[in-house]
């Protein structure tokens, strides 16, 4: 009984760390670019497209994207269950005489890999007030693995 009890605990508890894998290339059927999705485990993910390369840890904690001192991005990526949960916060700095505050705007996107190898984007744009400014939905098409 005692090793169907640690055997039972061994198999919960590395389920709990699996995670979905999005690895692939992809082509937006609405914007028709191509992204290159590479994933290490739950840990690490690697996007590479058409003018952007970079690397997001999920971890579920925000990091710093690029700032170039006008402007700075900051990317928390999670995976919960079947689902990439990406969260960007924008954050740009104007001069208070053009606009009289500094501007930034939020984005909350999920992500769900399809039966087909799809993936379903949905994302909500958000201002610094928490007012919704823009719904999409984007897919993008598996084009290779």
């Amino acid at each position: 009984m005692k090793r169907l009890i640690i055997l039972a605990s061994i198999i919960f508890s590395s389920a709990t760390f699996a995670c979905t894998d999005f690895s692939g290339s992809y082509r937006s059927i609405e914007r028709e670019n191509v992204i290159t999705i590479s994933q290490r485990g739950c840990e690490m993910l690697l996007f590479n497209g058409d003018s952007i390369s970079f690397n997001l840890p999920i971890d579920g904690k925000f990091n710093r994207l690029s700032s170039d001192g006008r402007s700075s991005a900051f990317v928390k990526v999670q995976i919960n269950g079947e689902k990439l949960l990406i969260d960007t916060k924008l954050e740009l700095y104007v001069s208070k005489e053009n606009i009289g505050n500094d501007f930034s705007i939020r984005t909350f996107s999920e992500a769900s890999k399809e039966s087909d190898g799809e993936i379903l984007k949905k994302t909500t744009y958000v201002n610094k007030n928490g007012v919704v400014i823009k719904q999409e939905i984007l897919t993008l098409e598996r084009i290779s693995n």
